[in-house]
């Protein structure tokens, strides 16, 4: 028999104490992998400033993505050595080797965190960075107008 005097447990629902996070796998990693190696090639065989600009997408966007996280303070160190090279660069300029050579560590260091990031965080940090880009735009071209 049950004591009457024992409290009741209470039930606990399941709502998770955080949100659950996707981590980001197989063809997302790659995905984002091939696309900033391929404009980095672009940017060092046939240097514009279209391929410039794929690659600083792409930064940006990790950038974003680890932010803030203190697990990744020497990789954000490395990408905003990258972001200074890139911010120097005028098009058709050819790179210097250390140019170069921060540009390829950078990428392999992308790489490596691919697999550590989250789906649901790239996401977020795609949206803001294109909210940010379309802001800069519409300021750029209210400027000129």
């Amino acid at each position: 028999m049950s004591n009457p005097h024992r409290k009741a447990r209470r039930i606990k629902r399941g709502v998770p104490r955080y949100p659950k996070r996707t981590p980001l796998l197989g063809r997302s990693c790659d995905r984002i992998s091939m696309d900033m190696h391929t404009a980095l090639a672009r940017l060092f065989v046939y240097p514009s400033s279209d391929a410039r600009d794929d690659v600083a997408d792409i930064l940006n966007v990790v950038s974003l993505c680890i932010q803030g996280d203190r697990r990744f303070l020497e990789e954000q160190a490395v990408l905003e050595q990258a972001a200074t090279v890139l911010n120097a660069y005028r098009a058709p300029a050819v790179l210097s080797d250390d140019d170069r050579h921060i540009l390829a560590n950078t990428a392999s260091v992308i790489d490596t965190i691919l697999g550590l990031l989250d789906t649901e965080t790239l996401a977020e940090s795609e949206h803001a960075y294109v909210v940010a880009a379309k802001a800069a735009r519409m300021n750029g071209a209210g400027a000129a107008a």
